[in-house]
């Protein structure tokens, strides 16, 4: 087995986030030859997963991870407007035609 070649092939899974498929293909490749990196490798993708599943309000703002103050102020009051409650259609056309009447 190419177990170099396996890693590198983790780590592009792991910048597509495809994070699963990532810590499969690590673990094969710490299971056919258990070295330093390959064990490092395995414990990154498990922290991955775990930071996965946390929130990530960056990603809800639809800005970067290294985005300034005044960006992050932006994207706010961008979704807030769009999600506000004046803006934002919740109701269905029943609803609607019922409010009217």
């Amino acid at each position: 087995m190419y177990i170099k070649a396996m890693l590198k092939k983790g780590d592009i899974y792991l910048e597509l986030e495809k994070l699963d498929e990532a810590l499969k293909i690590y673990m094969e490749a710490h299971e056919a030859e258990p070295t330093h990196a390959s064990q490092d490798k395995v414990r990154k993708a498990k922290l991955e997963i775990k930071k996965a599943k946390r929130k990530n309000y960056y990603k809800m703002l639809g800005v970067e991870k290294n985005a300034t103050g005044p960006e992050i102020k932006k994207a706010y009051r961008k979704s807030a407007v769009i999600w506000h409650p004046d803006k934002h259609s919740s109701g269905t056309d029943a609803e609607k035609e019922n409010a009217e009447i």
